[in-house]
């Protein structure tokens, strides 16, 4: 109510200068070209043309926090990691500073919009911002600021949570299992065991799968430690026992998508003041069309797939979920202040009246801001290898890194592994579809975005294909050689065929 009684005495100059200000304010525009750039890396732009056009985008002060954390997850991506822990530094520090809300943006975004909020960041980018830092400074061998980073993403979730520890509020399980890796990349095994065990309980709260990796960890870190009984129990749970060996282990994270981009959506809610249904424009996620895609590691044990740990299109869509009671009152007090400043003009003169009537439906915008450049999954592997190489395939690009510097050295040809051979039951003897002929059988030496696209619309229709198998073929894009160091992290995104290696 203390909102609404805001609302209601706004006098009509402060309404109209609030709407004349809002027509020359070019957030809504920043976010649609935000979201443009996003589509166009789901459809394979190349990542440099992407940072590119983030960086020629002019962000007002109210939406900085959102830019830099888009700016900084392309540049992690990349391999940029210094411009990356910088932008992340900068969004960290401006979603801080704006716990404390101003009377004067309460008045704006109560008369004409949510888009004069400033933006501090959603629950999950609130925590992911450090995760995302961690990660640079882990790949830029920097393992003390990665280990700052999981420290304060500790505090920001236990602030979330409050006083609920069932809550899954803000709780990242990609964050603990991290935060479990870089304890135990500093021997720290039993900071490295909580973490585990806290991804472990986030998971199974949200009764999701425990990926393989952290099953791994738990039994191994339990032993370990000196917990036999635990290790006991956990090897019985998930049908595993101990890992055969625990030098030369490679932890590798997979960023998978690009997370989907919010809509926004007309509604009419009920106005009791005035016993009326009014207009309101409210945020929506679109259906979820996002199919996940796992990369593979081959190595002398046998093939490992890498899984997911955390659903970014799950976290952002509870995210939202939860904010839209606060979010449909404050629209449906916004329209009824609107209404009577609309009413009351009307009386005193019809033709600004009219023009009132006007700007308030050009003013009703939805507030469409968040991290929307995340990746739809996050996945994980662990591979404990011991030979000289770990090859890693995928859909994605290919190449081979220089055993010694991580250079690309050497792009091979392979077959798109979704351009893929469609077997009907029917016609089983016809292995090849007219689509294979034309684009599943090519063969080259440098792989191309737009054939990945092209994968991408192939696979689409196939799953729409009934009864149908799909015989999907992999591509090999990399060798590392982790003969020099112990432990390795590796990092892999879908946006780039660029493989991302820190050994410790």
């Amino acid at each position: 109510m203390g909102n609404l009684a805001i609302v209601t005495t706004v006098k009509p100059s402060i309404f109209l200068l609030a709407l004349f200000c809002f027509i020359l304010s070019g957030c809504a525009a920043n976010n649609r070209d935000v979201s443009e750039v996003a589509n166009q890396l789901r459809h394979n732009l190349p990542i440099e043309t992407a940072l590119t056009k983030l960086e020629a985008i002019k962000v007002d002060r109210r939406s900085s926090a959102q830019h830099e954390l888009n700016l900084g997850y392309l540049q992690l991506v990349s391999g940029d990691y210094q411009n990356a822990i910088t932008n992340f530094e900068k969004a960290k520090q401006t979603m801080a500073s704006l716990q404390a809300i101003s009377i004067s943006e309460n008045l704006a975004s109560a008369t004409v919009n949510e888009t004069f909020r400033n933006y501090s960041g959603w629950p999950t980018d609130q925590v992911l911002v450090h995760g995302m830092m961690a990660m640079a400074y882990l790949l830029n061998n920097d393992l003390n600021g990665a280990r700052v980073e999981i420290l304060q993403a500790d505090t920001q979730m236990n602030k979330l949570a409050g006083a609920d520890t069932k809550s899954s509020h803000g709780q990242l399980a990609f964050v603990r299992y991290l935060a479990g890796v870089i304890y135990e990349l500093n021997d720290e095994y039993d900071s490295a065991l909580i973490s585990y065990r806290m991804a472990f309980n986030i998971l199974t709260t949200r009764k999701e799968t425990i990926p393989a990796p952290l099953q791994q960890s738990l039994i191994d870190l339990t032993s370990r430690v000196g917990l036999a009984d635990e290790s006991k129990d956990y090897q019985k749970q998930f049908s595993r026992g101990l890992s055969k060996h625990y030098t030369n282990k490679q932890f590798v994270f997979a960023f998978d998508g690009v997370v989907t981009q919010m809509q926004q959506a007309k509604s009419t809610l009920w106005w009791d003041i005035d016993d009326v249904y009014l207009s309101v424009a409210l945020p929506k996620f679109p259906r979820n069309n996002y199919v996940e895609y796992p990369f593979y590691i081959h190595s002398q044990e046998g093939e490992i797939v890498t899984q997911s740990i955390e659903s970014i299109e799950k976290r952002a869509r509870e995210d939202l979920q939860a904010r839209m009671p606060v979010i449909s009152a404050m629209a449906l007090a916004r329209a009824g202040a609107k209404f009577q400043t609309v009413k009351e003009l009307n009386k005193k003169d019809n033709v600004l009246g009219a023009f009132a009537n006007i700007l308030t439906i050009i003013s009703e915008v939805a507030d469409l801001r968040h991290w929307s450049l995340l990746p739809s999954s996050i996945q994980i592997a662990v591979s404990y290898e011991t030979a000289a190489t770990l090859q890693l395939s995928s859909r994605y690009g290919q190449l081979f890194i220089d055993a010694t510097n991580d250079q690309q050295i050497e792009q091979v040809q392979e077959i798109d592994p979704l351009e893929s051979k469609i077997i009907d039951n029917s016609t089983a003897d016809n292995q090849l579809s007219a689509e294979e002929n034309i684009e599943g059988a090519i063969s080259r030496k440098h792989i191309t975005k737009s054939m990945t696209a092209k994968s991408r619309a192939l696979h689409e229709d196939i799953l729409k294909v009934s009864p149908t198998t799909v015989e999907k073929i992999r591509k090999n894009i990399a060798k590392i050689n982790n003969s020099t160091k112990k432990n390795a992290v590796v990092l892999l995104s879908s946006l780039t065929n660029k493989i991302h290696i820190a050994r410790f």
